[in-house]
């Protein structure tokens, strides 16, 4: 079995006060996106496709160049908009991926995003609550409009897959291996200190990890992606996230675990192995772990330091 590192996962757990990803608007009302389980409960999410943007807004803030929207590309309102569409250039286009439709007989332009993040599920039922707002109106002879937003006050988990032996690898031409590493870290990084979504003026939320489990893996598998839950209480399930582990032990490569103080049962963590200390410490060990990491190349090149 071929032991250069091809995957990364990154599972979190996220503590979320408001509505950072609306869904359908009924009405005056703002809803949150809601999934309905099993047993007939509700559970308010945040879309991958929202995430994705809050990480590639981080990665601008980061001084990162972003490629530009090019909307006059545009032929009809079925086509989406494209990018400059260079990965080389762009960490966007690498990380996140493209697509260019060409006219009627022209081939798509497209990559496939390296980058894939499932969406953010809450562990807990969403109940029912409505924030209460007032739209102003320019006419001063109009009465005001009254507005309804749901919000959810609830822990997400949600996990990141990122096929390392892709990033920074073209089909022409391909990235060195410190410049790849850099990208897989500033991936990494932009959902360390995630935030974003819509209504941040009134409603701000800090998406970063309250607890985080990352592998490098030899085989791509979202290895911890159903085996991160924490009670009322805020203390995380130990029995099934060592579950978790047990099932990636043979694939994993690194393993890092950072917990937050907002844990609860941080005592029983610490027991665990691969314990690395609390969230800033343990993203520290990730990016030192990502300097030193063999990355395989999905062309079967050798890509060396």
């Amino acid at each position: 079995m071929n032991d250069k590192i091809n995957c990364i996962t990154l599972s979190s757990l996220i503590k979320i006060d408001g509505n950072l990803n609306s869904g359908w608007n009924e009405d005056i009302i703002s809803t949150i996106k809601k999934i309905r389980l099993p047993d007939s409960s509700m559970r308010s999410y945040i879309s991958g496709q929202a995430l994705r943007r809050m990480s590639r807004n981080q990665l601008k803030s980061f001084g990162y160049a972003i490629s530009n929207k090019k909307p006059e590309e545009i032929k009809n309102d079925k086509q989406p908009i494209p990018t400059e569409c260079d990965p080389y250039k762009y960490i966007d286009d690498d990380v996140y991926g493209y697509m260019k439709t060409g006219g009627k007989g022209n081939t798509a332009i497209s990559r496939i995003s390296p980058v894939r993040v499932s969406p953010a599920i809450s562990l807990f039922p969403y109940n029912f609550e409505r924030d209460l707002g007032l739209q102003n109106n320019n006419e001063i002879n109009k009465p005001n409009r009254f507005y309804e937003t749901e919000m959810s006050a609830n822990w997400y988990t949600y996990t990141i897959l990122i096929e390392a032996d892709r990033v920074g690898i073209f089909d022409d031409r391909e990235l060195d291996i410190v410049q790849r590493r850099d990208r897989i870290k500033a991936v990494v990084r932009s959902y360390q200190y995630l935030w974003g979504g819509g209504k941040q003026s009134r409603l701000l939320s800090d998406a970063s990890p309250k607890f985080f489990i990352y592998q490098s893996q030899i085989i791509k598998k979202p290895s911890l992606l159903d085996y991160i839950s924490i009670d009322e209480d805020y203390n995380i399930n130990i029995d099934l996230l060592k579950d978790g582990i047990k099932s990636s032990n043979e694939i994993k490569k690194s393993r890092i675990i950072g917990v937050d103080s907002f844990i609860n049962n941080i005592d029983k963590l610490r027991e665990l192995d691969y314990y690395s200390g609390d969230v800033s410490d343990a993203f520290d060990k990730i990016y030192s772990d990502i300097d030193n990491m063999e990355i395989g190349n999905i062309n079967g090149r050798i890509n060396k330091d």
